[in-house]
C-alpha cells in the first residue's frame, strides 16, 4: 500500500457486503486499510481529534487508486457505535494517490462532513463501515471495529 506505516488490514465481511450484493459488491479477498494519524487503528481515543487515511487494496493486494462516485460521492463512511446511539455519515475525499482522508472530532466546513465532529465523542467500540466503487469495478465495502478509551 501507498502508505508505509504497518497497517490494520481489515477482511470485509460485513452484513452490509451481504446486504448490498445485489448492487454488484464486490466479494473477498479485496481489503481495506484504516489508518489513523498514521498508525494502525488500535489506541484510539474518544474526543480528540484524529486524521483518518482510508486506503483500498484489490484481491493482488494492489493499490486501488482510481474510483468513481456512488451515489454522488466517492465514498460514504458510516461509524456507529455498539448500541447504535451515536452515527456519523461521512465523505472522506479522495486525494491525487489514490488514498481517502477525513479529519474526525474536529469541526468540518464541508456541510457533507456536518457529523465529524462528534463521530467518536464517546469511550466504546465503533465499527466504521466505508462503501466506494474503483473505477471499472463493483462496488466495495469495507468493516472495521474501533475500541475507543477515555480522551484526555
Amino acid at each position: 500500500m501507498k502508505i508505509q506505516t504497518p497497517a490494520l488490514f481489515l477482511a470485509a465481511v460485513s452484513l452490509a457486503t451481504a446486504l448490498h450484493a445485489k448492487h454488484g459488491t464486490e466479494p473477498l479477498p479485496f481489503k481495506m486499510e484504516l489508518l489513523i494519524d498514521g498508525k494502525p487503528a488500535d489506541a484510539v481515543k474518544a474526543g480528540a481529534p484524529a486524521d483518518w487515511t482510508i486506503g483500498w487494496l484489490d484481491e493482488k493486494g494492489a493499490d486501488i487508486a482510481a474510483f468513481e462516485p456512488e451515489h454522488e460521492k466517492m465514498m460514504h463512511l458510516i461509524v456507529v457505535n455498539e448500541d447504535l446511539t451515536r452515527v456519523a455519515h461521512l465523505h472522506p475525499a479522495l486525494g491525487p494517490d489514490g488514498l481517502f482522508r477525513i479529519r474526525v472530532n474536529a469541526a468540518s466546513d464541508d456541510p457533507d462532513n456536518a457529523d465529524a465532529g462528534a463521530a467518536l465523542s464517546e469511550p466504546g467500540r465503533y465499527f466504521v463501515w466505508a462503501e466506494t466503487l474503483p473505477k471499472g469495478k463493483n462496488r466495495r465495502t469495507g468493516l472495521a471495529k474501533l475500541e475507543l478509551s477515555q480522551g484526555e
